[in-house]
C-alpha cells in the first residue's frame, strides 16, 4: 500500500478505534530463541508483527490473521498474555511523535485514528523456525527474525512486549506445549534439552533431565539417528502427543 493508497483509505470504516493486536512471534534455531520483527515504511525503528481488529472480527481471528499474513503458516500455537495500556502507546506522545513522517500527505482525519492513543493486546505465537518463511504486508519495507539478544530498536513499548512474552514463556514451560511448538517434529536429546536451557536461562543436569523425560513417557525413542559429523550419531525422538498433553494438564514438572 502506498502513500496514495493510504490517503485514500479510511480505516475508521472497517477496524475498531483504539484496539490493536501485537504478536511476539518466538521461534528456535541453533540454540537461540528468535523473535519476527517488522519494518515499516517511513518508520526509522522496527516493530512486532501486529494489526487492527476487524468490526466483524472475533479476536483471536485477528490474531490468527496476523499471523498466518507475516508466517505463511497456518495454524500455530496462539496464547494472549497480555494488555498494554500506557499513555505512550500513541505516535502522538512526545517520546514517539518524531516517527510520524511516515504520514506525510495522509489525510488529517486517517493521521488521527492512526497515531491516537490504542490499548494493544499482546500474544505470543510459536512456530518450528524452519516452517516460516517471513513475510511483509504492502505497508512494511522489511519483516525477518532476530536473535532474542540482538533485537533491533524497537519502537512504542515493543521490547517490553517482548520481555513479558519471554517471562510468560518461562512461567508457562510445565503448562503449555513449548516445547512441542518450538521443536522440529524430531529431535536429539541434546537439542531438547537446549531448548529449555535457552527458555529458563540456565543449564541444566544432562542425566537427570533426560531420565525424567524418560519416567513421564512423553517422548519415544525412534529407531533413527541424526548425523552431524565425525562420529556422532545421536538418536532421534519424537513426542507422544498424548502423554504430553496429559503431563502439560496434571502440571508435571518438564525441566530442574
Amino acid at each position: 500500500m502506498k502513500k496514495d493508497q493510504i490517503a485514500a483509505w479510511n480505516p475508521a470504516e472497517l477496524y475498531l478505534s483504539n484496539l490493536s493486536i501485537d504478536c511476539v512471534i518466538v521461534g528456535y534455531h541453533e540454540k537461540q530463541l528468535k523473535i519476527l520483527c517488522t519494518r515499516f515504511e517511513g518508520l526509522n525503528g522496527w516493530l512486532l508483527p501486529g494489526g487492527f481488529i476487524g468490526k466483524n472480527e472475533n479476536l483471536d481471528d485477528a490474531a490468527n490473521r496476523v499471523l498466518a499474513e507475516r508466517t505463511g503458516v497456518e495454524g500455530l500455537f496462539l496464547k494472549q498474555f497480555h494488555t498494554f495500556g500506557s499513555l505512550q502507546r500513541s505516535w502522538e506522545h512526545p517520546v514517539n511523535k518524531k516517527q510520524l513522517a511516515a504520514y506525510e500527505g495522509v489525510s488529517a482525519q486517517t493521521v488521527k485514528w492512526m497515531t491516537e492513543r490504542f490499548v494493544s493486546v499482546g500474544y505470543y505465537a510459536l512456530t518450528e523456525y524452519s516452517k516460516v518463511n517471513p513475510k511483509k504486508i504492502e505497508i512494511e519495507s522489511e519483516c525477518r527474525w532476530f536473535d532474542v539478544q540482538e533485537l533491533p530498536d524497537l519502537l512504542l513499548d515493543h521490547a517490553q512486549m517482548v520481555h513479558t512474552a519471554l517471562e510468560t514463556l518461562q512461567l508457562q514451560l510445565h503448562h503449555e506445549p513449548i516445547g512441542f511448538n518450538l521443536l522440529p517434529e524430531k529431535f536429539t536429546l541434546p537439542e531438547m534439552q537446549a531448548l529449555y536451557e535457552t527458555i529458563i536461562g540456565k543449564e541444566l543436569d544432562q542425566r537427570n533431565f533426560t531420565k525424567k523425560l524418560l519416567s513421564l513417557g512423553i517422548i519415544k525413542k525412534l529407531n533413527e539417528k541424526k548425523h552431524i559429523g565425525g562420529h556422532r550419531s545421536p538418536s532421534l525422538y519424537k513426542f507422544i502427543k498424548r502423554n504430553y498433553n496429559k503431563a502439560l494438564k496434571e502440571g508435571v514438572q518438564l525441566a530442574f
